[in-house]
């Protein structure tokens, strides 16, 4: 197939006289032998309001467009600093920055850059602005000595109801264990599916079941009901007391199957953004509660595509206001 040949100055001439003359769009794509959608696309395009199709006119804007699709947008050094902060500090993507910027500072046109540019900008600047990492495949946790015991009254990830896997409700959860060094340390994540608001759990670096049943009710316990509706969790025996979490909490806890991590697609997501600062080989029991959740809040306060680029945190918060009462 060719390529299509551009609308001269002569055919836009061409054009305008027979617009005067009262032709329609389909005996002036047949004078000029042009299909009548490019006719018809050159009319929308350079008819301004009410006003008359006029040659020249189309043709200096034509113009104009063609200088500017050619021009990429520099970034102003006043940016620079804005950029280090988002990405260096709080690890934003090039896409997450420049969504963040149009959405924080909607007047404000200089700060308005693609994530494209912003991708030119590091290459050909050398600027020491961080791109996160590409997430790694997960390897199956090794060395637990717990494997032949099994989970007691296991509800199966298939008796969830139509509500968890719609996302349309708030308060259902997903969670999991990150392991450390040797497998001799751990930290829980806990990720609402909704908002994908993460919370990051302290077990004292430890893994057993007891430690973890409470680090986790610690921080779900004091939600509002209507954010604990469900939790699903991994197949690890850490959640061997599931029921004793579901008495405290008021929520039924369902089990993945086994070797499908994609059922709990929001938690390992979440996890891998999480291994960019914990890499694996980490000693995850020297970390503090507030280092954990500094890190929580650089997640959380991120903003995602998938949800618009809103952030985690601002859907969450929304969510969790208590219901208006009518009247």
């Amino acid at each position: 197939m060719g390529t299509i040949k551009r609308i001269s100055l002569e055919e836009r001439e061409c054009i305008s006289n027979l617009i005067s003359q009262g032709k329609g769009v389909r005996q002036i794509a047949r004078e000029l032998k042009r299909s009548p959608s490019s006719i018809s696309t050159e009319l929308r395009r350079f008819k301004m309001g009410k006003l008359e199709y006029k040659a020249f006119s189309a043709q200096e804007h034509a113009s104009l467009m063609k200088r500017q699709a050619g021009r990429k947008k520099k970034i102003h050094q006043g940016i620079i600093p804005v950029l280090q902060i988002l990405m260096n500090e709080k690890r934003f993507s090039p896409e997450q920055t420049s969504q963040f910027l149009k959405r924080q500072y909607p007047n404000f046109k200089d700060l308005h850059i693609s994530h494209e540019t912003i991708y030119q900008f590091i290459y050909s600047s050398g600027m020491s602005l961080k791109l996160r990492r590409k997430k790694k495949t997960r390897r199956k946790r090794g060395g637990y000595s717990q494997r032949n015991l099994r989970i007691p009254n296991r509800l199966s990830i298939s008796q969830r109801p139509i509500e968890v896997i719609s996302r349309q409700l708030p308060g259902h959860w997903e969670g999991d264990l990150i392991i450390g060094k040797n497998n001799q340390s751990a930290i829980g994540t806990l990720v609402e599916r909704k908002s994908r608001y993460v919370m990051i759990v302290w077990t004292e670096g430890k893994r057993d079941s007891q430690t973890v049943l409470n680090a986790f009710a610690n921080h779900l316990e004091t939600l509002p009901a209507h954010m604990k509706l469900s939790l699903t969790y991994d197949n690890g025996m850490e959640a061997y007391r599931h029921e004793d979490f579901t008495k405290r909490c008021g929520m039924p806890v369902y089990f993945a199957d086994p070797g499908c991590p994609w059922q709990r697609g929001s938690n390992e997501n979440t996890n891998g953004l999480i291994r960019e600062f914990l890499p694996k080989g980490t000693d995850l029991s020297s970390y503090t509660p507030t280092e954990l959740r500094r890190l929580e809040n650089l997640l959380n306060e991120r903003p995602r595509k998938v949800l618009n680029f809103a952030s985690p945190q601002e859907i969450f918060q929304e969510m969790t206001k208590p219901k208006n009462l009518p009247g």
